[in-house]
């Protein structure tokens, strides 16, 4: 069953959409996943495992600890 959701921590913010991809990238090969990018313009679209997932950045503001992550949403 596919994860309808997942985040990718950062560690520093990625400043254009190829640095989007090369973190996904980094991502699956560290994970042994398979992927492979549908749209590599925001919002980027990979095909990770099988699954379709839209893929933007966002900033996570939390009590002790804000940062950058990755949003992988599925989609159809």
């Amino acid at each position: 069953m596919a994860r309808k959701c997942f985040f990718i921590d950062l560690d520093d913010m990625p400043k254009t959409d190829e640095d989007i991809c090369l973190e996904v990238e980094r991502y699956c090969g560290k994970n042994n996943l398979p992927f492979d990018f549908i749209k590599k313009t925001s919002p980027v679209i990979a095909k990770i495992k099988d699954n379709k997932y839209e893929i933007t950045k966002k900033y996570e503001n939390g009590r002790f600890l804000n940062r950058w992550i990755l949003s992988c949403k599925a989609v159809n």
